[in-house]
C-alpha cells in the first residue's frame, strides 16, 4: 500500500497483522528438544562425522531451533535392533541404525546390501544412488521415517590362515560368516559355513575351528585376527551401510526452509562419511600388514598378513552367485512389492533380476 492510511480501520487491520505475524514468528521459533539415538558411541564415524553433524550442523541448520541430544545405544545400554523401532515409534526424534540389525522384519534392507553385490565403493554408490528414491518413498508410506541418507562402514573381507589365490580357493574351507546372504554366497562357492561369535574367532582361527572368517579388517585388528590369520583377500563381500532417520512426523513439524537446509546437507554428509569409511578401510590394512602404502598404523603394533591381488573373474563368480543363489533365497522373503522396487532400481545396476514369486 503506497501513501498515507486514510482510515483508523486500515491502521488498526495493519498492526493486527503485523502482530499475528510476530506470533507466527515467535510460534516457530520455539526451541524443541531432539532425543537422538546414534551408532556405537567408540566408534570414529560417531564422533567426527555423526555427532558434529547432530550436535552442531543440525542446530545451525534451524537457526537453534533444534536443541539435540544426542547418545550412542551402547551408551543407552541397548542390543542395536531397538533403536529402529524407538526412531520410528517417536521415543527418539532421529538417530542411525545399521540395515543389517532389522534385516530379519525388514527384508528390503537386507536387500541393498546383499553378499556380493557391491565389490568396490563405486559399485556401491551406484547402487545407493539408485535405491535411495524408492527407499525413502518406501519408509515413508509404511514406517511414518525421513531417510535422509545412507552411509557406509568398510566392507566385510575375507581373512584366512592359508593362502588364496582367488574366491576359488575357498572352496572346502570353513568360513565364519555373519548373515544369511553370506552364508548363501559362501555356500556357492564350495565353503563351508560356521556361526562364531565375534569375540570368539581368533580362538577359532588359532584351533582351525574356522579357516578363514569375515569381517572389516579394522575390527579384526582389534580382536587380534593377524595373530592366526596371515591372508586378506580385499574385494568386498558385503558392507555395512548405515541409515541416518528421522521420525516422520518430528520432520514435518520442522519449517519447510529447515527441511530444505538438512537434504541439500546430505551430500556434504555422504562425503564425509565416505571420507571416514575409506581413512578406516586403509588404517585397518595398515594395521593388519605393516604395509607403509595403506598409511601408519596408528591404533598399536601391526601385523604381517599379506593382501592378496583380486582377480578379475572373481566379480563374474559375484555375479553368478548373485543371479543363482544369492538373490532368489532372498526374494523368497520379501514379498512382490519389495522385488519390484529392487529390480527396478538395483536389479538394473547390477543386471541381475530378481524372481517374483
Amino acid at each position: 500500500m503506497s501513501g498515507r492510511f486514510r482510515c483508523l480501520y486500515a491502521v488498526c487491520a495493519a498492526s493486527a497483522l503485523a502482530f499475528i505475524g510476530f506470533v507466527g514468528q515467535a510460534h516457530s521459533a520455539e526451541k524443541v528438544k531432539w532425543a537422538l539415538i546414534g551408532d556405537l558411541s567408540f566408534r570414529p564415524h560417531f564422533k567426527l562425522v555423526e555427532k558434529p553433524f547432530w550436535t552442531e550442523i543440525l542446530p545451525r541448520l534451524s537457526d537453534g531451533q533444534i536443541e539435540p541430544q544426542l547418545r550412542g545405544w551402547d551408551e543407552l545400554g541397548l542390543k542395536g535392533p531397538e533403536v529402529w523401532h524407538f526412531i520410528q515409534q517417536g521415543t527418539y526424534a532421529g538417530g542411525s541404525t545399521s540395515m543389517a540389525r532389522n534385516a530379519g522384519e525388514l527384508p528390503l534392507n537386507a536387500g541393498i546390501d546383499l553378499a556380493g553385490l557391491a565389490p568396490t565403493p563405486e559399485d556401491l554408490n551406484r547402487i545407493l544412488d539408485a535405491v535411495y528414491p524408492g527407499f525413502a518413498r518406501w519408509n515413508e508410506e509404511r514406517y511414518n521415517l525421513k531417510v535422509l541418507s545412507f552411509f557406509p562402514f568398510p566392507p566385510q573381507i575375507a581373512l584366512c590362515r592359508s593362502e588364496l589365490k582367488s574366491l576359488v580357493d575357498l572352496k572346502g574351507r570353513k568360513v565364519r560368516v555373519t548373515s544369511t546372504s553370506q552364508a548363501v554366497l559362501m555356500e556357492s562357492l564350495g565353503a563351508t559355513t560356521v556361526n562364531v561369535a565375534f569375540p570368539e574367532v581368533q580362538t577359532a582361527l588359532q584351533t582351525g575351528v574356522v579357516d578363514c572368517a569375515l569381517s572389516s579388517a579394522l575390527a579384526a585388528y582389534g580382536q587380534g585376527w593377524y595373530e592366526s590369520a596371515k591372508f586378506i583377500y580385499p574385494l568386498a563381500i558385503n558392507w555395512q551401510i548405515q541409515m541416518l532417520l528421522v521420525n516422520g512426523d518430528k520432520w514435518k513439524q520442522l519449517d519447510p526452509k529447515v527441511r530444505d537446509r538438512v537434504t541439500n546437507e546430505m551430500p556434504n554428509f555422504r562425503q564425509r562419511s565416505w571420507a571416514q569409511n575409506l581413512q578406516e578401510i586403509n588404517l585397518g590394512l595398515a594395521c593388519m600388514t605393516g604395509d607403509k602404502q595403506y598409511g601408519e598404523c596408528t591404533q598399536g603394533k601391526p601385523g604381517n598378513m599379506k593382501v592378496i591381488a583380486v582377480q578379475a573373474g572373481d566379480r563374474e563368480l559375484f555375479n553368478k552367485a548373485l543371479r543363482e543363489k544369492v538373490v532368489p533365497r532372498w526374494a523368497k522373503q520379501c514379498g512382490a512389492e519389495c522385488v519390484k522396487l529392487w529390480n527396478e532400481t538395483i536389479g538394473k545396476v547390477v543386471g541381475v533380476e530378481a524372481p517374483l514369486s
